[in-house]
């Protein structure tokens, strides 16, 4: 069998093919002129186009800088000041409250967590 009779017989089958399933035929070619048509949208929705790089206009201050003014800060507030070294027992009442006894359990317990969660990776 040479490359003639091959070509005899394929083209023979499909003719037989258009002649018995028209339909068939008919969708398989719409479905391939399709394919064909999505494919070249899609290219030439990729392709690369060439643009003209944009000049950027030079800034021209048409006014001079304006500083916004500083917040209002109250007269008790002092940015720079001195710390004494130790706070007074006026200070310390005013200042620092002591803890009650239910938050020190609850932070001894978050503590002892901690400490276990350490010691369980120990070999």
């Amino acid at each position: 069998m040479d490359f003639n009779d091959m070509a005899e017989d394929a083209k023979s089958s499909v003719l037989d093919s258009i002649r018995e399933k028209p339909h068939v035929v008919a969708a398989v070619a719409g479905i391939l002129v399709l394919f064909l048509i999505a494919m070249i949208i899609l290219a030439s929705q990729t392709s690369t186009k060439k643009t003209r790089p944009s000049k950027q206009a030079e800034f021209q201050a048409k006014a001079g800088v304006l500083i916004p003014d500083p917040p209002n800060v109250e007269s008790a507030y002092y940015q720079y000041r001195s710390t004494p070294e130790k706070w007074d027992a006026g200070e310390s009442q005013e200042f620092f409250t002591s803890p009650d006894d239910s938050a020190m359990n609850a932070l001894e317990k978050a503590n002892d967590s901690i400490a276990d969660d350490i010691l369980e990776a120990v070999p």
